[in-house]
């Protein structure tokens, strides 16, 4: 077995720990649909619901030879009824496990960007003290590094959300129609 660094075992531990948070937050409800699910995404069962359909059928067509009438003669509306209401089931198995896994993406997205955040201030941090460093050595020429500058100090991040936020200046919105070059 392979020794980490103890920093990378601390991460994986940490990340360990968010998905059993995660996972301990889930409803029985929630569980329960999500195996129902996942059950429901293997290949065995589209197997298993082509078998019941061809089943049925076999069953609706032969059962004339053996009694008067078969319980759902073709065109075998209570099948297409049954498969209705089970595609209805499916459809919201589906929307409440996509709307769980949202939900969880959004933790992550919302982690991933607190931590790029303070990685940025820490960045800058760190840039700031090299500046510092450099202007203070005496065997080092001390000049004066406007990106350097400009980097040492943290992003406005209030800003730059409201400059997601707003439309792009000169940039054309999806779908506008663009003038000609020629055009006045």
């Amino acid at each position: 077995m392979q020794d980490f660094p103890k920093h990378v075992e601390e991460t994986v531990q940490t990340l360990a720990e968010i998905h059993r948070l995660h996972h301990s937050n889930t409803r029985p409800s929630e569980k329960f649909v999500a195996r129902l699910t996942s059950r429901m995404s293997q290949p065995g069962f589209l197997i298993f619901i082509t078998a019941l359909f061809l089943a049925w059928i076999f069953v609706n067509l032969l059962t004339p030879a053996w009694l008067a009438k078969a319980p759902d003669p073709p065109p075998f509306n209570l099948l297409f009824q049954c498969a209705s209401l089970f595609s209805v089931y499916i459809t919201l198995l589906i929307l409440i496990s996509q709307r769980r896994e949202r939900e969880w993406v959004h933790q992550r997205d919302q982690l991933t960007l607190e931590l790029a955040m303070l990685s940025e201030r820490k960045t800058a941090k760190i840039i700031q003290l090299l500046e510092e460093f450099r202007r203070d050595h005496p065997d080092m020429f001390d000049r004066e590094d406007h990106e350097a500058n400009a980097m040492s100090e943290p992003a406005n991040t209030r800003a730059v959300g409201e400059a997601l936020l707003e439309p792009h200046r000169g940039m054309p919105t999806p779908g506008a129609v663009r003038p000609n070059a020629g055009d006045p």
